[in-house]
């Protein structure tokens, strides 16, 4: 499975906003890992997939890179809830 990151790293041009595409490795309940090349900046960004070429379906949050890894906080309920509570409070 092919997962996507968009967001603004640090080591490009300021207000630029790159795309990177990597391999999963792993999920959890909690996770997800995967393989591609990210930079700071990109933690909070979108972690999504292509679905039918068409649709695109946020998965997780990036937080970072472990090792040989990317890590993203896989979006279950325990935080698709708060965040639909914050949008609502806006």
């Amino acid at each position: 499975m092919v997962v996507n990151v968009a967001g603004y790293p640090t080591d490009r041009p300021q207000r630029t906003m790159w795309m990177q595409s990597g391999c999963m490795l792993d999920a959890d309940d909690a996770f997800l890992y995967y393989k591609m090349d990210t930079h700071g900046g990109q933690s909070g960004c979108p972690v999504s997939l292509w679905e039918d070429g068409n649709d695109i379906t946020v998965v997780g949050i990036h937080t970072g890179n472990i090792g040989t890894a990317n890590r993203a906080v896989r979006i279950n309920g325990d935080v698709f809830n708060p965040l639909m509570s914050w949008r609502d409070q806006a």
